[in-house]
């Protein structure tokens, strides 16, 4: 165990850092004998039985070191110099109560080194709310022509709720658990007549067509350029986005006529139709109207 020193009378067992000394001394207290084998006492160190105890036979006496320990918790960090052992021992001497939920590393039991987090955990419901989307139902309809169609009954969305148990360390959500759905609010179906209608009477001609697109006409005249596919202008040439309407498409106006899309132009993007007049008082007499255009079969 270590070595005995016979001066004195009274035959002591120091215990220092888990190492135990059997020593001889004359002294009469623990303090006499601390002085007399000159041992530093630092802040904080614990002396077990306390500095002042008188010296028996056979008596055990423990120096306890303190050490410096880190605690991190509440967004803070706490220095504590303490002799506790366990992690338990050192949160209950710096006041770090603990929640029901609360994460400890290294465990409550675990021996203490020299940092120590604490990571707040809470459970909560969290209510979410969602819309459910919804329906469209198509109907054909033989008084609309192709292309055309009308909302006869317009679409909501329905809502939902979501109600998540949702578990947060140190305020940042980790997990979450969805717990409850409920329909607060059933969907209403949109229902959208579609036009079927492929033919028309025009100056008693049945024209048959794909589809009809509902569009702002404007007018324009001669420039002296040729159109984008590299023709003079006429009478019948008009401008569209091909994007919407091919070039080379046959097409009949309404008001208008027939056409076939042969020029595009800058402003022409879209559902925007420009028609070509020998003349610009005619382009202006036009102005600036919605139409009918119908987008004829090929061939």
């Amino acid at each position: 165990m270590g070595s005995k020193i016979t001066l004195g009378k009274h035959e002591i067992n120091l215990i220092e850092q888990g190492k135990s000394v059997a020593i001889k001394t004359g002294a009469k207290t623990v303090k006499e004998l601390i002085e007399e084998r000159k041992i530093i006492i630092n802040e904080n160190d614990q002396v077990i039985p306390g500095i002042e105890a008188a010296l028996t036979d056979g008596m055990s006496i423990e120096i306890k070191r303190a050490k410096s320990v880190g605690i991190i918790a509440d967004g803070k960090n706490i220095s504590l110099n303490t002799t506790a052992q366990l992690v338990k021992e050192v949160l209950d001497e710096a006041g770090v109560a603990l929640g029901p939920h609360d994460k400890v590393i290294p465990g409550l039991q675990e021996a203490a080194d020299s940092q120590i987090k604490v990571i707040r955990v809470t459970n909560k419901n969290l209510t979410e709310q969602k819309d459910i989307p919804y329906e469209v139902e198509r109907k054909p309809e033989e008084s609309l022509y192709k292309g055309e169609q009308r909302v006869l009954q317009k679409g909501k969305p329905g809502l939902e709720k979501y109600v998540y148990e949702v578990v947060l360390e140190d305020g940042k959500e980790v997990a979450r658990k969805l717990i409850q759905k409920i329909v607060v609010r059933e969907p209403v179906k949109e229902v959208v007549a579609m036009g079927n209608r492929q033919t028309v009477s025009r100056g008693g001609k049945t024209l048959e067509f794909e589809r009809v697109l509902n569009m702002v006409a404007t007018g324009y005249t001669h420039t002296g350029n040729r159109t984008y596919t590299d023709i003079w202008p006429s009478v019948g040439v008009v401008a569209v986005d091909p994007d919407v309407i091919p070039l080379g498409t046959r097409l009949y106006i309404e008001g208008y006529g027939y056409a076939t899309a042969l020029d595009i132009g800058n402003a022409i993007k879209g559902n925007r139709i420009d028609l070509f007049f020998e003349t610009k008082a005619q382009a202006l007499k036009w102005g600036r109207r919605t139409v009918q255009v119908f987008v004829l079969h090929k061939g």
